[in-house]
């Protein structure tokens, strides 16, 4: 398949299903975007914002020929070379007691975990939480950063730009919530971390490990944690 078949597709199927160009496309290759203009403690509302640019196909949605090519990597070979964190946050009450983990799998195969309480909170500042510290016990080099919040997700990699454009207000001219954690956030993020989105409680390994220590902690639990 050839770049110019690849455009192809890309415009008929996103012409087809306009709803869903957001999830057809990447950041990086359009500027239509979702992104909150209200949100609360457990809900976050959503507008459309920017215009479509059917003309920049993804770059991960369609496999050329070259592609599978002997030399080339695939994303479980590179997830093998770079250091991968999940990451979880928990909240009894919401806001009430919290609790945040995250579990490394460095490149050469050891699991180190990490993870806290805090007495009054709410489940959103616990996946912030999650992501800084785990970020902030990685090595230096290539990460995938797992979560099962798109919340996170999508902040880190959509919501930001306009947020910071804006001096930190949203859409609705509010400021945005959580503010400190995701300024903290943005400065250890960087072009070497991969954000990719789990479902939750799914069967993803890393994902249900998290979410036991996270609950563990907003439970006030003692957590033994691993380090192999």
């Amino acid at each position: 398949m050839n770049g110019v078949k690849t455009q192809t597709m890309t415009w008929l199927t996103a012409r087809n299903g306009r709803d869903n160009v957001a999830s057809l496309l990447s950041p990086r290759s359009h500027r239509y975007t979702l992104e909150p203009v209200y949100d609360t403690i457990e809900s976050v509302y959503f507008i459309r914002v920017g215009v479509f640019h059917p003309f920049r196909a993804p770059q991960e949605r369609f496999v050329s020929a070259s592609d599978s090519a002997p030399g080339n990597q695939t994303d479980n070979q590179k997830n093998n070379q770079a250091t991968v964190i999940h990451s979880d946050g928990a909240c009894s009450g919401n806001p009430g007691p919290g609790g945040w983990a995250a579990r490394l799998r460095l490149a050469d195969g050891k699991i180190q975990e990490v993870g806290g309480a805090v007495p009054d909170t709410t489940n959103n500042r616990m996946e912030l939480q999650a992501a800084i510290e785990g970020l902030k016990a990685a090595p230096a080099g290539d990460i995938v950063m797992i979560t099962d919040s798109q919340y996170l997700r999508k902040g880190i990699t959509e919501w930001i730009h306009n947020w910071k454009r804006r001096g930190w207000m949203t859409a609705a001219k509010k400021p945005v919530l959580n503010q400190d954690l995701w300024r903290i956030l943005d400065e250890l993020n960087n072009p070497h971390i991969r954000w990719q989105y789990t479902k939750g409680h799914a069967g993803d390994p890393g994902n249900e490990r998290c979410d036991e220590i996270a609950h563990g902690f907003s439970q006030g639990h003692t957590v033994e944690l691993q380090s192999v």
